[in-house]
């Protein structure tokens, strides 16, 4: 009895803990419009990107702040509590010098000194704030490249999960049609009609069709979870797909996308590809302009209060 007393509050506490997480669980219903959208907002590729533009901007700010006059100011204020004393001996200073202690300095002493500067002229500055423009034009291209590979990878994997559902309904249909048939052919072979060898036939197939069923099922789950990936969803809840394979692939014009001219200017990757060469490009300026002679002006002041 003692040791039931002491797991009973284990157990309560361990079933709170299930119930809390079951509850925290999130179901989402999609139909394939509302999978991308949900995937834009959510997915981690994007997210990322989105970051780097943000980092590429800042990084562009900074650059352009170097330019920039800049002021420095300093204030410099002194409290001696006690002054340098020294004792003068009688005559120091003359036969009538009495001699004594003497103090250094000032008890209270306040400085201020304000720099300002004004880049004038450097090859390296110009290079940079171009290099970093044409970084931030990467990181946009580079969002604008993910979102169409989680446009692609996110339709993919949804019609991947119509299929896999589609291929395990079919498996179910026909096992549930060969078992009936095997079942009547086992009654026909005990009557004497048939030959056993039909009957092994027939359990050789089920057989297969079971592995089948058991592989489908897999399949589902695997597509299941690769689409939750894609759209950014916590691996504790639950999605489910509400288009029909047959509706979403009548929707799609297949003459409008033969006759869709190419255009490779347009192209995302191509348009990458020409930024990269660009910022190379003025990687190579910018390891010229070290041997650039810069201009800089400066003006100081500083004043003193005792």
């Amino acid at each position: 009895m003692k040791k039931v007393f002491y797991a009973f509050p284990a157990l309560v506490c361990l079933l709170g803990f299930i119930s809390l997480n079951l509850s925290a669980q999130t179901e989402y219903r999609f139909t394939l419009k509302e999978a991308l959208e949900f995937g834009y907002e959510n997915n981690y590729d994007i997210l990322s990107a989105y970051k780097d533009i943000e980092a590429a901007e800042l990084q562009v700010k900074e650059y352009m702040a170097i330019g920039f006059p800049q002021v420095n100011a300093a204030i410099n204020y002194t409290d001696y509590i006690a002054l340098p004393t020294m004792i003068i001996p009688p005559g120091t200073f003359g036969p009538d010098d009495p001699g004594g202690e003497v103090q250094f300095g000032t008890k209270y002493n306040a400085a201020a000194e304000a720099t300002a500067s004004q880049l004038i002229f450097d090859g390296r500055y110009i290079v940079g704030v171009q290099a970093s423009k044409r970084f931030l034009e990467k990181s946009k291209q580079q969002f604008i490249k993910n979102k169409l590979d989680m446009y692609v990878a996110v339709s993919a994997s949804y019609y991947r999960v119509l299929v896999a559902e589609d291929t395990k309904r079919i498996l179910d249909s026909t096992m549930q049609y060969m078992e009936n048939i095997l079942y009547e052919t086992r009654i026909t072979y005990e009557a004497g009609f048939v030959e056993e060898t039909d009957v092994d036939q027939l359990e050789l197939i089920v057989s297969d069709l079971e592995a089948n069923i058991i592989l489908s099922e897999t399949q589902v789950v695997i597509a299941y979870a690769y689409l939750k990936f894609l759209c950014g969803i916590k691996i504790g809840d639950f999605i489910t797909v509400t288009d029909e394979l047959d509706d979403l692939l009548a929707q799609i014009n297949y003459t409008a996308l033969l006759e869709d001219p190419f255009n490779y200017e347009n192209n995302i990757d191509y348009r990458l590809l020409m930024t990269q060469q660009l910022i190379a490009e003025l990687q190579l300026k910018l390891e010229k302009s070290e041997y650039m002679p810069s201009l800089s002006a400066f003006i100081n002041v500083q004043t003193q209060a005792q």
